[in-house]
């Protein structure tokens, strides 16, 4: 009897414990879910948006672990939130200042178009350059100064020839994919198509979790990213999580949306812009194989990058 009591004592020490571990974790999260918030308003979408969005999704799996139950992984997230929120506080602080103008030197007072070319040596002297790193010093503003028939005011490369259907930006290779998209084939991992970014082997993530798995996984994050990067025309990016069909459909549906939102933050962190990319998780209703085989619950376990607007 005194072993049972003793059994009974330990145990009902141990809930309270879990219980008391889940309560300061909820109450933990719910100030740092405020200071995202403040770093929000401050500006940290533009000043922070790699440590804004790492602080959004840590704390969201932090609150999805606890909830589970599983207070040591939540509290990990947590710290991980609480660090990168800082962060964005930190680097938001300034964000809102007017930034200063530039300065514009005039020389001896023979500059009158202002654009640092000396009167003297200037073709245009009323007319100043638009633009600086031009090819020529002729003081004269040039409608295509890298001349690949794009107009400098439509070229997001103006001082590097590439064709109009890259917003005049260069593209690595002449080849075309094999949709005939006119989107160079340059990378090891992935594939750019006319409609969607193509990975040759899907994204791994901890059983259970939405913590990437694998240094291949982060490799092939890396060449989505950079692919983002070298093809401008891609203007918004849909990263889509899917499962399997075991389990329940909401939790299905909550993993899948937490393994998107862990995708996205990788590829900010590797320098993609927040508002090119939206995160969406569909859980099991869009399967692309059977679930009645484990090959096909393979298949459907899967991360996909789709193109949605450009």
């Amino acid at each position: 009897m005194s072993a049972a009591r003793t059994s009974l004592a330990a145990l009902l020490a141990a809930v309270l414990t879990a219980c008391a571990s889940s309560s300061k974790i909820r109450s933990d999260a719910e100030v740092i879910a405020g200071n995202i918030d403040v770093a929000r308003r401050a500006g940290a979408m533009r000043c922070a948006p790699r440590e804004l969005a790492t602080a959004e999704a840590n704390l969201e799996f932090a609150r999805a672990e606890v909830s589970a139950g599983e207070s040591v992984r939540a509290a990990e997230h947590l710290r991980d939130a609480e660090h990168a929120a800082s962060k964005a506080l930190e680097l938001s602080k300034d964000c809102s200042a007017k930034p200063k103008q530039p300065l514009v030197v005039k020389i001896d007072g023979s500059d009158r178009d202002g654009d640092g070319i000396p009167d003297s040596a200037d073709r245009c002297p009323d007319e100043p350059e638009d633009y600086d790193g031009f090819q020529d010093d002729d003081g004269c503003p040039d409608l295509d100064n890298d001349n690949d028939g794009v107009p400098d005011a439509q070229d997001r490369c103006p001082n590097t020839p590439g064709p109009a259907s890259n917003a005049g930006c260069p593209v690595l290779e002449p080849s075309l994919d094999s949709d005939g998209g006119g989107v160079p084939v340059e990378y090891k991992r992935v594939v750019v198509k006319s409609d969607r970014i193509e990975i040759k082997q899907q994204i791994r993530f901890k059983t259970g979790s939405a913590r990437i798995s694998g240094k291949e996984s982060f490799e092939v994050l890396k060449e989505v990213a950079q692919a983002l990067r070298d093809n401008v025309r891609i203007r918004k990016l849909r990263i889509e999580g899917h499962t399997d069909s075991v389990g329940v459909d909401a939790a299905n549906i909550n993993l899948s949306q937490m393994r998107a939102n862990a995708v996205m933050a990788e590829l900010v962190k590797n320098g993609v812009e927040p508002s090119r990319m939206e995160a969406v998780g569909y859980g099991r209703s869009r399967p692309v194989a059977s679930n009645t085989t484990a090959s096909g619950r393979a298949q459907n376990r899967r991360t996909e990058f789709n193109i949605i607007e450009q």
